[in-house]
């Protein structure tokens, strides 16, 4: 049976979150999604919100580590309002950085914002974020309140590790995979195609997908990056598309461009 809060919002199967209080959402991706008691949020860079009426404009990057970090994190916490849940109950926040020095800041800003350090925290240096912005963020928090902490810290750890194929809680992960393609856009089909298989063999699909991290590597940007935007258009065109981070890779192992960490819901539970 679904658990659902005051506000209406499922606990334990895929829900998707929808806000005007963040910027529009690029790419095939959803927000935010309420699955499994927990709040996913997809990935933002620091960029100021477009006052109604000026859709068109396209303002740039704010200018300062701090000013880039403090607006991503509203606009994260603005979605997990939204989920159902509050700041206080993140526990995993995931930031691809592409300056290595850093590293210390933004875990002091995140930290700051939050006002706790968060249980969990995965950093990764990257090769550059959209729009050549300074960092990419996303964050989890617990929604469901019968999910503690610890339970919430201990489901979420295996996630984005080890690679290989794992079940952990209500979720099914995995970590690290490849395809072989002669193009970006192939190889991301391919690889669409074996997570859907995987995740089959363990009674989930693409269509149970929750959050996706994802590395590509380009000899140009963006050039072939809308390969993977127009892939991942016709996969999710049929069900609520997966919260996502997208960032591009120092390397990833020859002869592959793109890399994905997966995390999707596993089979409903029996009442039987």
């Amino acid at each position: 049976m679904v658990r659902v809060r005051e506000k209406g919002v499922a606990m334990d199967r895929k829900v998707r979150i929808r806000t005007d209080n963040t910027p529009p959402s690029n790419g095939y991706r959803s927000k935010g999604l309420v699955a499994g008691g927990l709040v996913f949020t997809a990935g933002w860079i620091g960029v100021p919100m477009v006052p109604p009426g000026r859709a068109a404009e396209r303002p740039e990057p704010a200018e300062t580590l701090e000013e880039q970090t403090n607006l991503i994190c509203q606009y994260l916490e603005q979605v997990t309002l939204a989920g159902g849940s509050t700041k206080e109950q993140v526990v995993e926040v995931s930031a691809f950085v592409a300056d290595p020095d850093h590293e210390q800041a933004v875990r002091d800003l995140v930290r700051e914002y939050l006002g706790f350090q968060p249980p969990l925290f995965n950093y990764y240096n990257v090769q550059g974020v959209a729009r050549d912005a300074m960092l990419e963020l996303d964050w989890i928090a617990v929604a469901d309140p019968d999910i503690s902490t610890e339970e919430a810290v201990e489901i979420l750890r295996p996630f984005a590790h080890d690679r290989g194929v794992f079940t952990s809680g209500p979720f099914v992960m995995l970590n690290g995979l490849a395809a072989p393609g002669e193009t970006l856009g192939e190889q991301t089909v391919n690889l669409m195609a074996k997570a859907d298989e995987q995740l089959k063999k363990v009674g989930s699909s693409l269509s149970s997908l929750v959050k996706m991290n994802v590395f590509y590597v380009t000899p140009t940007y963006p050039g072939d990056y809308p390969q993977f935007n127009e892939a991942t258009k016709r996969v999710f065109a049929n069900f609520e598309p997966p919260t996502r981070s997208v960032v591009r890779a120092p390397r990833i192992t020859d002869p592959y461009l793109l890399r994905i960490d997966y995390l999707a819901l596993g089979p409903e539970p029996s009442h039987s």
